[in-house]
């Protein structure tokens, strides 16, 4: 199964063939500030999986470890990388165009949740760190 998505403008189209590694909500400060939303839904993928067949991402060293790729128009965080991690890429679901084929299955970061989002789904296993 190919998977495929992009950004706001459709500057950027990406596809991928693997099935996820990884499917979890992240409640890091850092990620809601890199995409201005309160958490961020990932998909974890082998780096080969993943493919842009469109346009080009721009890349932003967020931390030292840490490098977040986007549309360089609309600014449409697409993939989060760590080097911790070098084999994995992680993709941002709600940038996906059938985003309900990829639920997320756990939580991560929950310490940094906001407050307000307490009892966000309660049933996931949530954990403070990757």
């Amino acid at each position: 199964m190919i998977a495929t998505g992009g950004c706001l403008c459709g500057g950027v189209r990406y596809e991928f063939d693997s099935a996820p590694r990884s499917l979890a909500y992240c409640h890091c400060t850092m990620c809601r500030k890199a995409t201005g939303g309160v958490l961020v839904p990932w998909i974890t993928l082998p780096v080969p999986a993943f493919r842009i067949v469109k346009g080009n991402l721009r890349h932003y060293k967020s931390s030292d470890p840490a490098t977040r790729g986007f549309c360089p128009d609309c600014g449409t965080q697409i993939t989060f990388w760590h080097e911790a991690r070098p084999d994995d890429l992680d993709v941002t679901i709600g940038s996906l165009d059938n985003p309900d084929a990829f639920p997320p299955t756990r939580q991560i970061f929950a310490a940094s949740r906001p407050k307000f989002l307490k009892g966000f789904d309660p049933d996931l296993p949530s954990k403070d760190a990757y």
